[in-house]
């Protein structure tokens, strides 16, 4: 005996043409399905489980819904639906608007986390400090979270503080200098930068970071000769270590930016193409890393999210 076919449950929509009333009973499905009115002769497509967003109650319904979960601070289901919004009305300006909300929100609630994961750090390393002032490890990582964030002011009263301390722990005080001099530099007092970049070289000559720093420093005081200087240090300290070597040139940032920034230094102290074509060291460097400007440009802009050295 042959099993009767089951017809498919059917559901009753309007027809999506404005000023027409006529209903039509579709099948019950989640697929698209192109229909035509038989009244107003209109074809359009039956949205499955979408469909009654498509009508103007739906749309309206979106606007509420996406006005709610924003209030309720559930941003990714109203993104969620905001985007469902902009894909049925493109040219609705209020849909983009309500998206953009949407996602501002959900961004604002991840930086009001971050900041209590901000204020957590804090306050454990400032308790670290607290039980032994003279450990430099937790002085060290709380001036970095503050230039982090910003706050180069405190980086340096923090590591003040810390060179102050009697029998303090010394081995690290070549970092110290370092991050005193660049959050200096942040603030926009070179002198200072100076003094401890200098510091930093008195323990560490052969300092990549530093060297590099002290480049950028004395270019943006127009130091040209100055700059020159450090940026061939940099790169010539760079080629002559066994164990940076080691490593794919292109993945040094110091290196890369040293290579653009002393061909940039010796164009502004007023040599031609052809004479920065000779300098030996430049030379030297395009030849080790194998790269074009352009792809030294775009190695650094892979970089720079890691190493704050442009």
């Amino acid at each position: 005996m042959n099993e009767e076919k089951k017809e498919r449950p059917k559901k009753i929509i309007k027809c999506l043409n404005k000023g027409c009333q006529t209903k039509l009973r579709v099948p019950e499905t989640e697929e698209k399905i192109k229909l035509r009115c038989p009244s107003c002769q209109f074809t359009f497509e039956y949205e499955g489980k979408y469909h009654y967003l498509y009508t103007l109650e739906g749309k309206s319904f979106l606007a509420f819904l996406t006005n709610t979960y924003t209030l309720q601070s559930r941003f990714d289901e109203a993104i969620e639906i905001s985007q469902k919004k902009t894909e049925i009305s493109p040219d609705d300006e209020y849909a983009f608007y309500g998206l953009g909300l949407s996602h501002y929100g959900k961004l604002y609630q991840h930086y009001q986390e971050l900041n209590k994961t901000y204020s957590k750090a804090v306050e454990a390393l400032k308790k670290a400090i607290e039980i032994n002032p003279k450990n430099p490890s937790p002085h060290l990582t709380l001036s970095i979270i503050y230039t982090s964030n910003n706050h180069p002011q405190e980086a340096i009263e923090t590591l003040q503080r810390f060179l102050k301390v009697k029998g303090r722990d010394k081995l690290e005080d070549t970092e110290v200098y370092k991050i005193l001099a660049s959050s200096y530099q942040l603030l926009g007092n070179n002198k200072e930068a100076k003094k401890f970049y200098q510091k930093a070289l008195t323990q560490e000559p052969s300092s990549l970071q530093v060297h590099y720093s002290l480049g950028k420093l004395y270019l943006e005081e127009k130091k040209y000769q100055k700059a020159i200087e450090e940026f061939e240090k940099e790169i010539e300290v760079t080629l002559s270590n066994p164990k940076i070597l080691k490593f794919e040139l292109k993945h040094i940032p110091s290196f890369l930016g040293s290579i653009l920034n002393l061909k940039e230094a010796l164009k502004k102290r007023g040599l031609k193409e052809e004479q920065i074509k000779k300098n030996e060291i430049l030379k030297k460097a395009y030849e080790a890393v194998n790269l074009s400007d352009s792809e030294i440009e775009k190695e650094l802009k892979s970089l720079e999210s890691i190493f704050p050295f442009r």
